[in-house]
This record gives structure tokens, sequence and C-alpha cells, in this order.
């Protein structure tokens, strides 16, 4: 399989990953700052959505 390298800005990146359009399983990060990046995006948007689903299951 043929490879593609490119460079997104964060905020692209972070919305890709919250709308589902990119899964951190579907790329590699070319050096620790950018791994250290993706996996701060990802932990946030864990915190979203653990925060989404407590909130959602208080009772009415």
């Amino acid at each position: 399989m043929s490879e593609v390298r490119m460079q997104l800005d964060e905020q692209t990146l972070q919305r890709l990953l919250k709308s589902g359009h990119l899964c951190a399983a579907d790329f590699r990060c070319l050096d620790c700052e950018s791994k250290a990046c993706v996996w701060r995006l990802l932990l946030q948007q864990a915190a979203r959505q653990c925060e989404h689903k407590a909130v959602s299951e208080l009772p009415l």
C-alpha cells in the first residue's frame, strides 16, 4: 500500500477526530510533538464524551 505524507493544523485534526471522519488507528505520528498533540486531543475528546454521557444519565 502506498503512503501519503501530509500536515494538518491542530484545529483541522480536532474537527476530523470529533466528527468521526478520522480515527487515531488510521494514522501514525512522525515525531514526539505530534504524538503529544494527538494524545491531548484524544484525551480531551474522551473527557467531553464522558461528561456528556454522565449528564445524559442524570435522573430527571
